[in-house]
């Protein structure tokens, strides 16, 4: 995986995640809800962005 991959992979991350914070929803959920439910929808070049990462650890 090359650097510019990581760097996108880590920023996409960041962005799920930091969309997830309660301060930026007002759905009644809970964070790790909110994680999970958007984990479970990626799209399938994040998910195969998401294991390449893994994968690279």
């Amino acid at each position: 995986m090359s650097r510019e991959n990581i760097k996108a992979a880590c920023d996409k991350m960041t962005e799920i995640i930091e969309s997830c914070w309660d301060e930026n929803n007002n759905d009644g959920l809970s964070f790790d809800e909110r994680l999970h439910q958007k984990m479970e929808n990626l799209s399938q070049e994040d998910k195969d962005l998401l294991d390449a990462f893994l994968k690279f650890e």
